[in-house]
């Protein structure tokens, strides 16, 4: 018997990974999407940046249809809004609303009325916490940054990208920090509807 628990003891000293066998790990994050993350920050602004809230509200009546009526496809500003907002709307998880107090508007790309600004990406053991800074945009900036995109055309090279629209934005605007939080939902990953409001 003594020679028995000796031999336990042995084993366990020497193969530590036997006390650790059934000890389950957390679930790691297995690639780093940051570029996903980004490009949809990028379509956010986009979509802010180049249009109104009103036009956001209407084009959003169709959001759960096929396509647009034919006055907005002819549109080709909004005709793009609308494609993005549809783009971003299945990168969202809808929280239950009796789950969340909303204390501000909603999250969606028709609720938001700032451009934003990634300060951090901070990676954890199953999810992805962002660090943004949102800068609200004023409506006579907005109506300049609808003009800029109108003036370029088809040409898109002569849209501003985000670094120009932040400039333009950024001066006397106010602004406030939210962390967003990611999720890996089958394969991809989603951003979480409400998002937390840091306090100064």
């Amino acid at each position: 018997m003594k020679k028995l628990l000796c031999a336990l003891l042995c084993s366990l000293v020497f193969n530590p990974s036997l006390i650790l066998a059934h000890v389950q790990e957390p679930q790691k994050i297995s690639k780093k999407p940051y570029s996903e993350i980004s490009g949809f920050y990028d379509d956010l602004n986009c979509v802010i940046a180049f249009s109104s809230y009103a036009e956001r509200g209407e084009l959003a009546k169709y959001l759960a249809e096929k396509g647009l009526p034919e006055k907005f496809k002819r549109d080709r500003r909004l005709a793009k809004i609308f494609g993005l907002m549809k783009k971003i709307e299945t990168e969202i998880i809808k929280e239950d609303p009796k789950m969340v107090i909303w204390t501000k508007p909603r999250s969606g790309p028709i609720y938001y009325s700032g451009l934003i600004e990634i300060k951090k990406i901070q990676p954890e053991t199953d999810k992805i916490r962002v660090k943004v800074i949102v800068y609200h945009l004023k409506p006579e900036i907005n109506e300049q940054l609808i003009a800029r995109y109108n003036e370029a055309g088809i040409d898109e090279k002569k849209v501003p990208r985000e670094e120009e629209m932040l400039g333009i934005v950024k001066p006397g605007a106010y602004q406030n920090e939210e962390v967003h939080t990611w999720v890996l939902v089958n394969g991809e990953w989603k951003k979480k509807e409400a998002n937390f409001v840091l306090l100064k």
